[in-house]
């Protein structure tokens, strides 16, 4: 389980780059992923419960439990949301400044810095 975290850690934090570098790029992403989400939803909710299942591996068993809580959380209701409700966040998150995608991606990068501190 340790191998997940770290690529879980190595993923957050290529995404984060990419958000700091292109921002503009990630919208049809985002778009897309959005447009299935409920296949997103169920993919958050697994990678949720793998984040549970491996939190043992990590130093900071207390924040990936967490983490995973949230992330299963985030999950159902993303699948419980209406789809009325889904394109008015995409739209939102869409619409903010490349600024705004920066700091998320700012965020991301430190969140996968924890993961990865945490699992070596």
């Amino acid at each position: 389980m340790k191998i997940f975290l770290l690529l879980i850690s190595l993923f957050f934090i290529t995404e984060g780059i990419l958000m700091i570098l292109f921002p503009a790029k990630l919208d049809k992403i985002y778009r897309f992923l959005y447009r299935n989400i409920k296949i997103f939803s169920l993919m958050v909710i697994i990678f949720g419960v793998l984040l549970l299942c491996s939190a043992s591996a990590s130093r900071w068993k207390w924040l990936m439990e967490i983490m995973g809580i949230v992330a299963v959380i985030k999950g159902i209701i993303g699948f419980l949301m209406p789809a009325t409700n889904v394109k008015a966040l995409v739209n939102r998150w869409i619409k903010n400044g490349p600024d705004i995608k920066r700091i998320g991606g700012v965020i991301i990068v430190i969140i996968g810095t924890i993961i990865l501190w945490g699992t070596l």
